[in-house]
């Protein structure tokens, strides 16, 4: 629809401007009015094929000259297809383009028509065409800044989750070291009080209850550091306790 639009507006475009041309007022033939609808026409594939357009349109222009129209006639479809080929292609050819295009244009006015090689209408023609692949040419280096920030963005914040998830497993292998180092010294030294009670429990029941109070203790000590430290290891959102009981034959601590 826009492109549609678009074409319209080319078309009135270049039929105002071929009946108000500078050589005097007149009503375009058939034949003026065929090439220019055509070129006009051949606008809608702009997008899917702009070398191929800029091609066509630029033939045209060359054969309604040759037929005797106004360069003027064909200058706006020109300009709207070699801003299409600018915003879709890198600077070197834009004005490659352009260049064959003025040549073009120029040579077939000069060829086919009378008047000074660069006359005004023809010299106006000539910048008319550098403008619109100006234009273009800045419309495509805006795209590719925007597409540029937008690829500098994405990859930062892919390189602030990686830096974060990397933080979480070192500080979660800190904290299973921490773990590991507890239960190894609460069991080392659970392990110590129980080979001493085997040793001296069986003459001195007194001397027996106090290592079995000193197990007693430590491992309430370990148990409740270990169930501090796996705390930590919990992610967010998860719940801090399982609220059913374990199954049976399960060690009490796994059911925090």
């Amino acid at each position: 629809m826009r492109g549609a639009r678009l074409v319209g507006c080319v078309l009135l475009v270049s039929l105002a401007a071929d009946f108000l041309a500078p050589s005097g007022l007149r009503l375009p033939d058939p034949l003026d009015v065929a090439i220019v609808a055509r070129s006009c026409v051949v606008l809608l594939a702009r997008e899917r094929r702009p070398v191929a357009v800029l091609a066509a349109v630029s033939v045209l222009a060359v054969v309604h000259q040759a037929c005797g129209g106004v360069i003027v006639a064909t200058a706006s479809a020109l300009m709207t297809a070699l801003y299409g080929f600018a915003a879709r292609t890198d600077r070197r050819s834009t004005w490659t383009a352009a260049a064959l295009v003025s040549v073009a244009v120029v040579g077939a006015a000069t060829a086919f028509q009378t008047g000074p090689v660069l006359g005004p209408m023809r010299l106006g023609a000539v910048t008319w065409i550098g403008l619109a692949a100006a234009l273009g040419d800045s419309v495509h280096n805006r795209r590719a800044y925007i597409s540029a920030l937008e690829e500098r963005a994405e990859r930062a914040e892919r390189t602030r989750e990686e830096e974060a998830a990397r933080r979480v497993a070192e500080e979660r292998v800190r904290i299973a070291r921490e773990l590991h180092d507890v239960v190894a010294h609460e069991l080392t030294l659970i392990n110590a009080q129980a080979g001493i009670g085997a040793h001296v429990g069986r003459g001195d029941p007194a001397q027996l209850a106090e290592l079995l109070v000193a197990i007693r203790d430590g491992s309430r000590g370990a148990l409740d550091e270990l169930r501090s430290i796996v705390g930590l290891l919990g992610r967010a959102g998860e719940a801090s306790a399982p609220r059913e009981p374990a199954p049976p034959g399960w060690p009490a601590w796994t059911n925090w």
